[in-house]
């Protein structure tokens, strides 16, 4: 079965010489579907991956290779658009006569092409393909979703004004600090903001039914969370290198230094490491890249240190306590992020996290200064309960400077956010995967939108009253 399908993919794609197998796996589901995925890759760290289903049908392809020289003549939209449909109908012949072009994004280094399952004027969710196309007119990216099973239309809509009213009652909004990023949001600039948060963020309805049913789970805010101790003179006298801070000592060597876009993250070993009888299969691959390792991220413009994780087990004689621990946690983030220590607050409760395998985690939130809650991330600590040594950090996404230029009282009420929201809310129909039913299926929902863009409403800004939006792709 698997060089069967090894043959089909190496009919899909050219492999470069310098190109060799990484990765040679087969896996089944439990609804006995298979699918097989294939690897090559070069010293470079350039590579080329696919993933066939057991009859051999392409469902993925990601050819990642240095850019070369800007292509003289670079295909044109409709050049680009031609070859993303020639190759859907090559791998998926009918495939046209159901998908729709949803959306196009064109770039100096190529387009982006979604198609989507429309059935009755609805978009059908987790359907169609995505295909990109390079300035070369060569095929870099395909996912394949499929073809959703979809019910008969509803005989009757519910009114868009019971599910308006029946919202009225249950949206809750709070005041946030969140940061703003225009490849998410449709705003100019990134940047944090004063906002009310609307809850549920995402908002859905039965499309049918005499009266509202909201599929969406409406969120309880109500973790408990504690201010930090303050950390003894001792404690503030502590300084230590960033490889200090994650542990790296002399018998361990750099494996290799990677671009993450605004972070660059880093990979250490010990020297001594000894690889064992590993085949071509996924498992393999992953335990070779990541066992006995130590990953780090660091951030480009600072060069701070962002979060940190080891793979490699480390034991010792302790057995602390989770409040020895957490003494640890503590002492460690005064160490990694003082300035940012006097923000943090500690999620406390029923839901305290347990590693279960010798660690103890500790989850922590930023606010600003008037103790309203930042939307940047969880700031997570381990502690490893046998050695009291920190075994995975994660960092805020934020520099301490960013809060200062944060205004802390809002220029719009709460009640004047909730009509601006209201008021420029809508609800859009879509098919939207049915879990309840048979894998594939779908039911009609409607969900919440503004009324101009189509996009969804992401928060209100507290200071200017302007209603976020989702991007648009």
């Amino acid at each position: 079965m698997l060089e069967k399908l090894k043959k089909i993919a190496l009919s899909i794609v050219d492999i470069p010489a310098d190109f060799k197998l990484v990765i040679e796996d087969y896996s089944e589901g439990g609804d006995g579907s298979g699918e097989a995925f294939f690897s090559w890759a070069n010293e470079k760290e350039e590579g080329i991956a696919l993933t066939l289903d057991s009859k051999g049908h392409l469902k993925s392809l990601a050819v990642e290779k240095a850019a070369k020289d800007p292509a003289a003549s670079p295909v044109t939209y409709e050049e680009a658009r031609a070859r993303a449909e020639q190759f859907l109908q090559k791998h998926y012949p009918d495939a046209l006569q159901t998908f729709s072009l949803e959306k196009t994004e064109e770039r100096t280094d190529g387009c982006t092409f979604s198609f989507r399952q429309i059935e009755h004027g609805a978009p059908v969710e987790n359907s169609g393909c995505f295909i990109r196309v390079n300035a070369g007119g060569e095929i870099t990216d395909f996912a394949y979703y499929g073809i959703k099973k979809v019910p008969d239309w509803p005989g009757e809509l519910i009114a868009k004004e019971k599910l308006l009213n029946d919202l009225k009652t249950k949206m809750k909004f709070s005041l946030t600090i969140a940061r703003m990023d225009p490849y998410f949001y449709d705003v100019d600039e990134a940047g944090l903001r004063l906002v009310y948060a609307p809850h549920p963020h995402f908002i859905r309805y039965k499309a049918d039914g005499p009266e509202p049913v909201l599929l969406s789970e409406m969120e309880e805010i109500q973790e408990k969370y504690v201010p930090l101790p303050p950390i003894p003179a001792k404690g503030r006298e502590q300084t230590s290198t960033p490889e200090e801070l994650i542990g790296i000592t002399e018998t361990m060597e750099k494996l290799r230094e990677v671009d993450l876009g605004e972070t660059t993250g880093i990979v250490w070993r010990d020297r001594n490491w000894q690889k064992g009888d590993h085949d071509l299969s996924l498992e393999s691959f992953l335990e070779d890249r990541t066992a006995g390792t130590v990953k780090a991220k660091f951030s480009k413009q600072t060069g701070e240190l962002q979060g940190f994780i080891w793979f490699q087990e480390r034991t010792g004689p302790l057995n602390l306590d989770r409040p020895a621990c957490y003494e640890k946690a503590v002492e460690f983030l005064h160490q990694v992020i003082p300035d940012l220590y006097p923000y943090l607050q500690l999620e406390a409760g029923e839901d305290e996290w347990y590693g279960g395998d010798g660690k103890e985690f500790f989850q922590f939130r930023v606010v600003s200064s008037r103790g309203i809650p930042v939307e940047t991330g969880s700031v997570v600590v381990a502690v490893n309960r046998t050695t009291g040594l920190i075994d995975q950090y994660m960092g805020p996404e934020l520099d301490v400077k960013d809060l200062y230029n944060v205004p802390l009282e809002p220029a719009v009420s709460e009640e004047k956010a909730k009509e601006m929201y209201f008021s420029n809310l809508d609800f859009r129909l879509k098919w939207a995967v049915d879990y309840d039913e048979e894998e594939g299926s779908c039911r009609l929902i409607y969900e919440a939108c503004h009324r101009g863009t189509g996009t969804a409403v992401h928060y209100i800004d507290a200071v200017t009253g302007e209603l976020i939006t989702a991007r648009e792709s």
